[in-house]
């Protein structure tokens, strides 16, 4: 009769530890393997976009405090190169890349139009008593390079080979091109900007034109310098690296879902 009992209550508790592993197993599946491979699933649905930040808020809590989920070393190992890879695709600011590029393109520009961007030039001496000079730029250079409206430059950005202000760029043949209506925008507001409720005097072109000025300016081809740039290039490098690393850690999760699904 006590052997039965005994029989009876390791069989009870081999069923209890069982029922108790698998429910563990499960809740690791919906705690941190699903939400995980969802998590990596949208950081990859835009792939070849740059033009936002990436932001893996659990990869990074499963990176740092490893311990409150007891992943792997070799799930750990993965999650780590991503983050790292996505830690260093943030860190390039593609709207300041892109703001830099278009204060170029104005510098040049209003130089061809109007002439220097240097507008008067001031000595003044420093606490040693040695005298310097300081440029003094014309209000609307000093404009654009304080000037970022990060939402027309993420639609220039995402609009890339598809522009839609049409322009004259010869009258005599009557020939139009395409250009970006956010280039556009941006110059005719640093061109046209007020200072106390007065527009400010642009000088006498010097040089003839069958359109506008901000059209003049926006039919220089930013993309051809944006996408040269070093910097966007290693970002669109980066993200091919994510998405590799992405795609693998994809496939390491569906395979440890599957597990926990067929023992289940």
């Amino acid at each position: 009769m006590l052997e039965w009992l005994k029989f009876l209550a390791d069989l009870f508790s081999k069923v209890f530890s069982n029922n108790k592993t698998s429910g563990m197993v499960n809740d690791k599946k919906d705690s941190l393997y699903q939400p995980l491979l969802n998590e990596i699933e949208e950081l990859i649905k835009g792939k070849g976009e740059i033009v936002y930040d990436l932001d893996p808020a659990l990869l990074e809590d499963v990176v740092i405090n490893e311990y409150k989920y007891g992943v792997s070393r070799k799930l750990h190992k993965k999650c780590k190169r991503l983050y790292i890879l996505i830690e260093e695709y943030n860190k390039i600011d593609v709207i300041s890349v892109a703001h830099n590029i278009i204060v170029g393109i104005f510098k040049r520009s209003y130089e061809e139009l109007y002439g220097s961007v240097i507008d008067d030039v001031s000595c003044v001496t420093d606490q040693h008593g040695n005298p310097f000079e300081i440029e003094h730029f014309v209000p609307p250079y000093e404009s654009i390079q304080q000037y970022v409206d990060k939402q027309l430059i993420t639609d220039l950005l995402k609009g890339e080979g598809m522009p839609e202000h049409n322009v004259c760029v010869d009258r005599n043949l009557g020939l139009y091109d395409y250009i970006y209506r956010e280039l556009v925008m941006i110059f005719h507001s640093v061109l046209n900007e007020e200072t106390n409720g007065r527009k400010h005097k642009l000088p006498k072109l010097q040089k003839e034109v069958s359109m506008q000025p901000e059209e003049y300016m926006a039919i220089n081809n930013f993309f051809d310098v944006y996408n040269t740039d070093w910097r966007i290039r290693r970002k669109y490098d980066l993200k091919k690296q994510i998405i590799e690393e992405s795609n693998c850690i994809i496939d390491d999760l569906k395979k440890r879902i599957r597990r926990i699904v067929k023992k289940t």
